[in-house]
């Protein structure tokens, strides 16, 4: 047995220990715990129900929805469903998602050491709780590596970006890679969602300051002034008298010579 045939028939005995193992960790945490706030937020759009908790809310209790409504639209299906089915066609779907992401992400390395890859990618705690809890985070995950692997082409490209930023505001610093890297036409082609985001994000974190707030207004005077004291003609300076001219004084130096 070749040396590469050793470490790849480790790596599936390890990959088989990370999978058991991965099965233990599920099993102690709670299922669907983000799932069932998305499943809500579709009962709530089909019976005319309040969609979002209101402004008194602790942020991080179980069952709120806190993302754009359009993700509540894609759970409506599921809210037609009973919790239980609901759930496990939604793990199901996160399954097959998980094991797409593993695959384009590990193909890209030697055969050898792809078992030992993927037994680190099924045991990634990360992994098992997004799995486990229901959490939108793989599906915003995999949009994104479609739009990068599709990164040359401008308009597929942003549509797949802007779909993984609306689904989740995770994604959007991702952007940043996009015009470093030269392809501002991709960021371009997704500002829908970038905008709801960024009117998100800012209705969040508070308002801006306006022309109505006394220190605003105190702010743009003192700005103004100094503005106007910049662009403010300087006064001249005085041009030497004649008597104080070098010439002048050359010229009292001759006549008292001659005196």
């Amino acid at each position: 047995m070749s040396g590469r045939h050793f470490i790849w028939g480790a790596g599936v005995v390890t990959l088989v220990f990370a999978a058991l193992a991965a099965l233990v960790v599920a099993s102690a945490l709670p299922a669907g715990y983000d799932f069932h706030a998305y499943w809500l937020a579709g009962r709530n759009l089909l019976s005319g129900a309040q969609l979002y908790p209101d402004a008194t809310t602790i942020l991080g209790l179980p069952d709120e929805f806190r993302y754009l409504p359009i993700v509540a639209i894609l759970f409506v299906p599921f809210a037609l469903l009973p919790y239980n089915v609901a759930l496990t066609v939604w793990i199901g779907l996160q399954l097959l998602v998980a094991a797409a992401v593993g695959v384009a992400l590990i193909r890209q390395l030697p055969v050898s050491w792809r078992p030992w890859a993927a037994a680190g990618y099924v045991f990634f705690l990360g992994l098992v709780l997004e799995v486990t809890l229901g959490n939108v985070n793989l599906f915003s995950l995999a949009l994104a590596l479609a739009a990068w692997r599709l990164r040359d082409r401008a308009i597929p490209a942003g549509v797949l970006l802007a779909a993984a930023v609306g689904l989740k505001f995770l994604p959007l610093t991702l952007l940043l890679f996009y015009v470093a890297s030269g392809r501002w036409r991709a960021v371009l082609t997704a500002p829908p969602s970038t905008s709801d985001s960024r009117r998100a994000s800012s209705s969040r974190i508070g308002s801006t300051r306006t022309s109505r707030d006394p220190d605003h207004r105190c702010s743009r005077r003192s700005s103004g002034r100094r503005s106007f004291r910049s662009f403010s003609p300087r006064p001249r300076r005085s041009l030497p008298s004649s008597r104080g001219s070098p010439r002048a004084a050359i010229r009292r130096a001759r006549t008292r010579g001659m005196r």
